[in-house]
């Protein structure tokens, strides 16, 4: 999930919203304290099961950072394509840490990956992934 909310006080920076999901009630209660006091009003953090989680529609950047294995990344891209087919429009995930295993099921669900670069930083590498998705 969106943990203690690091990455939503970045992306909350560049974009005019920035949401978070986290199935931790007591995380989500730091990421919004942690939000709150640094008075970004642009974002919202939602408790709860990723894989249940069928809000998309206003949503076309979405930032993933290894956040969950295929038994909850599948049912997620699910929803995400529902809400694609429902509001169709241009969509991006970019995905930090992503494994192969993801790329299989991103690609399966009719994602594609269009650009793929590591990312190194003080305690390591990550792969990082875009994927775009373009419902007509």
């Amino acid at each position: 999930g969106c943990g203690k909310g690091g990455a939503l006080i970045t992306l909350s920076q560049y974009f005019d919203r920035a949401d978070g999901i986290e199935y931790s009630p007591e995380l989500a209660a730091v990421a919004r304290e942690n939000l709150a006091k640094l008075g970004f009003r642009n974002s919202a953090v939602y408790e709860g099961d990723a894989a249940e989680f069928t809000a998309l529609d206003d949503y076309t950047v979405l930032y993933l950072f290894y956040p969950f294995d295929g038994r909850t990344l599948r049912p997620f891209l699910a929803n995400l394509s529902a809400s694609l087919n429902r509001r169709p429009r241009a969509s991006w995930i970019i995905y930090r840490n992503v494994k192969q295993e993801d790329l299989e099921i991103l690609t399966d669900a009719g994602f594609n990956c269009v650009h793929r670069f590591l990312l190194r930083f003080k305690y390591g590498v990550n792969t990082v992934a875009i994927f775009s998705s373009v419902r007509p």
